[in-house]
């Protein structure tokens, strides 16, 4: 059989898309290229809510609909979306939905479903099962896309793949995945890593990390495979870059927010604190007014400032930490994207000039966290200062006027 992946990609077949109920990072461009040329489109329980974020209307939902919101359902129902619910609990919202694609095959000859492959590993594997089945069941072609790999399985006999030679659209890498627990005699060519009647099985050899270094693969096969193709596009690189930078953007104003509010907060706390302080230092606290309401209520009331100071202290403490760990994590996740696409699409000048114009705004923002953090740690001393004093002379007071009231 022959396939070819640049038009399973770009929506170039007739075909009927299904929508998963999981928030994938596809650029906005490829998702709308695919929603267009799709002849039917069709919402998974829960997917209908993303769909409704994004203004987008499905012309049916299928599933048991314990994801999708009553606001969704609402909306999709005044535009005219037929809802389909199926109450077996033995079967996934993603079988129901491809199923019913399968069912209402007019005019198509393939189905694509997004937003799969890739989230939780137990919805991975439960979709991998039903991508088997499906095929076992000689239903329609069934290609399954994240906005960073594309799959389908190959049945037993001679299969060809034609990748583009397009320059906006790459394919780094390729696996090969048996779904029988063997596959004996497997032959490929294409591949930096040929096969040549090798077998593949669990506890063995899993053909993963390989890469295609020919326009067209060939894949010969006595038992069915799980083919996945990862690609890397120039436009779902720049959605994802921005996505990142975006990210970080949020969380250098979130910490900034956070920043301010603890920092106004501990000055005026430190205000209260110098007249606790002097008002303990200047006004004599009497033996007989030791267990009085008054001296009850000022105790009460420092140690409520106290406990105040040090939930501020603790959050500004948290909210650096907690912005160092994701700006870690996305400074990571950004150089691998850079890393790919420098690995296998020229650059893109326009590109670069956004992420740069970015880049100065985050530094900008870091820049003013870390200002505010060093006057937060100023503050922050003088108040755990200003703290140990107001337990000091608490004390002191305390054990003079007891000690006043034994003599």
């Amino acid at each position: 059989m022959v396939f070819s992946a640049a038009s399973i990609l770009t929506g170039n077949l007739s075909y009927s898309l299904v929508i998963l109920n999981h928030h994938d990072t596809f650029s906005e461009t490829h998702l709308l290229q695919l929603w267009d040329n799709s002849k039917t489109k069709i919402a998974a329980d829960g997917a209908a809510n993303l769909l409704c974020d994004l203004n987008l209307i499905p012309n049916v939902v299928v599933g048991d609909f314990d994801s999708i919101t009553d606001d969704s359902k609402s909306m999709l129902e005044s535009k005219g979306t037929s809802f389909v619910k199926i109450r077996c609990q033995d079967t996934t919202d993603f079988y129901k939905s491809v199923n019913y694609a399968n069912d209402n095959s007019n005019n198509i000859s393939a189905v694509i479903a997004i937003n799969g492959i890739s989230g939780r590993l137990d919805h991975v594997i439960s979709q991998i099962n039903d991508m088997y089945v499906m095929a076992m069941k000689n239903k329609l072609p069934l290609y399954v896309m994240s906005s960073e790999s594309l799959a389908w399985v190959l049945l037993a006999g001679d299969h060809k793949i034609v990748l583009t030679n397009d320059v906006n659209i790459k394919w780094p890498s390729c696996g090969l995945v048996p779904l029988l627990g063997s596959a004996d005699n497997v032959t490929t060519t294409g591949l930096e890593w040929n096969l040549n009647n090798d077998t593949l099985k669990y506890g063995g050899l899993i053909s993963t990390s390989n890469h295609p270094i020919s326009d067209v693969i060939t894949i010969t096969t006595n038992s069915p495979l799980l083919w996945i193709l990862n690609y890397v596009n120039r436009e779902g690189f720049q959605y994802k870059l921005k996505h990142f930078d975006k990210m970080e953007l949020d969380e250098s104003e979130s910490a900034l927010l956070v920043c301010d509010t603890g920092y106004n907060a501990c000055i005026e706390f430190n205000k209260s604190l110098l007249e606790m302080l002097s008002i303990l230092r200047t006004t004599p606290i009497a033996p007989a007014k030791l267990n009085s309401q008054n001296f009850e209520e000022k105790k009460f009331a420092i140690s409520n400032h106290i406990s105040t100071c040090r939930s501020y202290i603790q959050t500004m403490k948290t909210s650096a930490i907690t912005l160092k760990r994701v700006m870690y994590s996305v400074d990571f996740e950004k150089e691998k994207l850079i890393s790919n696409l420098s690995n296998v699409i020229p650059p893109d000048e326009k590109c670069d000039d956004q992420h740069e114009e970015l880049q100065k705004e985050k530094e900008r923002l870091k820049a003013e966290v870390e200002k505010k953090n060093q006057q937060l740690r100023q503050v922050s001393d003088l108040i755990q200062l200003g703290l140990s004093e107001v337990n000091f002379v608490v004390d002191m007071r305390i054990h003079s006027t007891l000690r006043f009231g034994r003599k």
